[in-house]
């Protein structure tokens, strides 16, 4: 007798007894199925009925064509495993195909084809030399396509969950900006008003004395002297104002805003910024430029003061529709992970500007070691 043939009777007899407990089978929610040495289905139970095939109507079919496209290759593999009785199956995830399954891309198959866990076994005889003969194989499948969906509801639900916490996260870490800025922008503007309530009350008084005295060229050399000293105290508290919010964002937009501050910087520090930018006639909107517009100040802030940097590289770009900024600087540098365990100035920079990028979902990084400077580069895609 051939192998063949002994394949073909055990196989028989399998299914001679699977019938007699199919009224049994038939009640398991799972798919149980019994497949022949080519992989063919020579018996499954009437759980197949909810792909829509008649179990009859599908017996004599091989197992792959009732199998995703995508999940084809692994299920392959796996009957070949069994056939030179490596090993049995259990838990893999499948792709089972419906009856009259319109699959007419990859996507569709994914979207449309139930998720089944498949567990099998092969079946075996030994025969001389105690050399295991393959048969056929015999498994169960479980549907988990409900599971999945499930599972990924809370999924879903555990990362609006985590997107809320991080709002909550980023709204605090606002208003705690906010109130920094206010007090801010109150030191500086009294700063700013008593040096100038100082400076235009001592010229007063000079232009009074040499009035007095009728020493009128003096008293028009002191005038003068107050109207610059005027000028130049007004442009110091409009520049703090616009620091704070600046309004031509929407008028020339992020790249000379960007310009004019590296300009000033520059021109304040002696810090040699060199600034690049390309955005191919594409603006950000307000919220994307706002947020760049204080990472910028927060990077550059943290390159003159932590870093003592003298030299600082910034690229303003498009990159495969992601709006992308990147600052290298020459100063000291620090170790990363030390500093975001510490707590300082330099920690809640570094966090603040990664809660701005978080908010407009988009990716930051900060690279840094001592002495090699340091590294920043974020990416947005929600930007216009």
């Amino acid at each position: 007798m051939s192998r063949g043939d002994t394949a073909q009777e055990a196989t028989q007899e399998l299914i001679i007894e699977l019938n007699e407990i199919s009224q049994l089978v038939n009640k398991i929610p799972d798919i149980i199925y019994l497949l022949d040495q080519a992989g063919e289905i020579s018996w499954v139970s009437d759980a197949v009925k909810e792909l829509g095939y008649e179990p009859e109507g599908i017996v004599g079919r091989n197992i792959l064509e009732v199998i995703c496209p995508l999940d084809k290759e692994k299920a392959a593999y796996r009957i070949n495993e069994r056939r030179t009785g490596k090993r049995s199956t259990r838990n893999l995830e499948l792709r089972f195909l419906r009856k009259n399954a319109a699959v007419q891309a990859e996507l569709e198959c994914v979207l449309e084809c139930p998720s089944f866990i498949v567990s099998a076994q092969g079946i075996y005889s030994s025969g001389e030399l105690e050399v295991k003969t393959f048969h056929g194989t015999l498994g169960s499948a479980r549907d988990i396509t409900q599971y999945k969906k499930r599972y990924k509801e809370i999924e879903r639900k555990q990362k609006l969950l985590n997107s809320s916490k991080k709002l909550n996260s980023f709204s605090g870490r606002v208003l705690s900006d906010s109130e920094m800025e206010k007090r801010e922008l109150s030191q500086n503007m009294h700063d700013e008003l008593g040096s100038l309530s100082v400076g235009l009350n001592t010229a007063l008084q000079l232009i009074e004395q040499a009035i007095k005295e009728r020493n009128y060229n003096e008293a028009h050399y002191s005038i003068q002297r107050a109207k610059t000293f005027l000028k130049e105290a007004l442009k110091n508290c409009k520049k703090i104002v616009y620091n704070l919010n600046p309004y031509k964002l929407e008028i020339v937009g992020l790249h000379s805003v960007l310009n004019n501050f590296f300009i000033d910087i520059a021109e304040t520090t002696g810090i040699r910024i060199k600034f690049k930018h390309n955005l191919k006639g594409r603006r950000p909107h307000y919220k994307a430029a706002i947020c760049l517009y204080r990472i910028a100040q927060e990077a550059v802030s943290n390159a003159i003061l932590h870093g003592v940097a003298k030299n600082i590289n910034v690229r303003l770009c498009i990159i495969s529709n992601l709006l992308c900024f990147f600052l290298v600087d020459d100063g000291r540098g620090f170790v990363v992970k030390k500093v975001l365990d510490e707590d300082g100035s330099l920690k809640m920079g570094i966090k603040g500007m990664t809660e701005r990028v978080a908010f407009l979902g988009g990716d930051f990084t900060i690279t840094s070691s001592p002495g090699r400077g340091t590294e920043i580069a974020l990416y947005v895609s929600d930007w216009e």
